[in-house]
């Protein structure tokens, strides 16, 4: 899926060109929680009614101060019906802290609208926490061991090092302080902007209620009048193979650095797998990749996967079995190759530890979803081009969204946080599609 912005008017003027930016006039500043990228609906535009089973239009959000935008206003009962600290029913909600979730509760409250977010883990998602920054860290120190051991590059430029090594806490150490930092950066950004963070699990309970809670403590149960769900992924893990977290583990368990196994078997070879070859083989493993398909890095670029097949994998301590399953049978670590076309037992590997990284599932579990007639289509929450979800009827749930990885379209981090700003354009009237 690509977001893209369009204005509402029929054709851009003429002076401009397609993909021109659209500047504004020196000395002009955009007004404050305003994208100048955004043009608004036209003056005198006619505001869209509230929607009605089948209609798939989008109404515009309130004006502030108007009589749907004060606290306890529009939609029946008074103050009490509405949780104290939500207050209003024309507020979005925010289902999950990640990039993408973040990005929506920024660009909402920029625009005037209460927001709040339910977070049942920490501030940051997959990306600050378990993906990206970390990776990139532990990247960072693997390339600088490289460096320290290509002593004809440092011979050249009169530089001795003597049997370079690492600390392996250290490193991880490191790693472990980036996503601290990152992580209360995000926070306290969304403090500072009034954005409220509401720690526990939730649950969608109607198009408009969730209910949310720690374990050993009662739920309690928010309406707002529009919910993002925004819960990204979590590591997918094939049949056949157990995860214990220490000698079998995923990208999650590995980011932790907790060791450095001599030898290490990576199940699948996409980018995942790729990235922990390098970190585990700059500190001293042997790694061996496990895929299934007829080649390695199926899902690159054809031109790309032979470049990084030269550079990143032929040079190092890297062998690979492709064309075959894994099975974990045995300790400390025995994998079953099973031949991928006829199912037939191939060969065996006896390695100290395995990563499994073959891709990443949608973590859409105990959302609740069957309360409001959603099915998810292998696991992902079915959307239309504009977030909205759809029950299993095919028909729009009113006031619900889903983005980012949870949805399938696009699991990229910036994907998730371009989608989620598209769902609040369309919140306060401005449609980008």
């Amino acid at each position: 899926m690509r977001c893209t912005r369009r204005s509402l008017s029929p054709s851009p003027p003429p002076s401009r060109r397609r993909g021109e930016i659209r500047r504004l006039p020196a000395g002009r500043r955009p007004p404050a929680g305003r994208n100048p990228l955004l043009r608004p609906p036209p003056r005198g535009a006619r505001a869209a009614s509230p929607p009605v089973a089948g209609d798939r239009r989008i109404p515009p959000a309130p004006a502030r101060g108007s009589e749907d935008g004060r606290r306890g206003g529009g939609g029946g009962g008074g103050r009490g019906e509405w949780e104290p600290r939500v207050g209003v029913r024309l507020r979005p909600r925010h289902h999950r802290a990640g990039v993408g979730g973040h990005g929506a509760a920024v660009h909402a409250v920029e625009n005037g609208l209460k927001t709040a977010i339910i977070e049942g883990d920490v501030v940051g998602g997959t990306c600050v926490n378990r993906g990206c920054v970390p990776s990139k860290a532990l990247l960072a120190v693997s390339g600088r061991m490289r460096e320290l051991h290509d002593e004809h590059h440092l011979k050249s430029l009169g530089l001795k090092v003597s049997s370079p090594g690492y600390d392996r806490q250290g490193v991880a150490d490191h790693a472990n302080n980036l996503v601290s930092n990152i992580r209360s950066n995000l926070t306290n950004s969304m403090k500072a902007l009034g954005v409220d963070i509401l720690t526990g699990v939730g649950t969608v309970v109607g198009t408009q209620k969730v209910r949310y809670g720690k374990v050993g403590l009662p739920d309690k149960e928010i309406t707002a009048r529009d919910i993002i769900i925004a819960t990204g992924s979590v590591p997918f893990v094939p049949n056949g193979i157990e995860i214990d977290g220490k000698t079998v583990f995923t990208s999650d368990h590995a980011l932790k650095l907790e060791w450095v196994p001599d030898w290490i078997a990576i199940v699948g070879s996409g980018y995942i797998g790729l990235e922990f070859s390098d970190v585990y083989t700059a500190l001293g493993s042997e790694v061996t990749f496990v895929e299934a398909l007829d080649q390695l890095m199926p899902g690159f670029d054809p031109e790309i996967g032979k470049l990084a097949q030269r550079i990143l994998i032929n040079p190092r301590k890297i062998d690979y079995h492709t064309g075959v399953f894994a099975k974990k049978d045995g300790k400390p670590v025995l994998i079953e190759l099973i031949d991928a076309k006829t199912k037939e037992p191939k060969d065996t590997l006896e390695v100290d530890a395995a990563l499994i990284a073959t891709g990443r599932a949608p973590f859409t579990k105990g959302l609740g979803l069957e309360n409001i007639n959603v099915v998810t289509q292998r696991g992902f929450v079915p959307v239309d081009e504009r977030m909205r979800v759809m029950d299993a009827n095919g028909n729009l749930v009113p006031h619900l969204y889903c983005i980012g990885d949870a949805n399938g379209k696009l699991m990229l981090a910036h994907a998730a946080s371009a989608q989620g700003i598209s769902v609040v354009e369309q919140l306060c009237g401005r449609i980008m599609f």
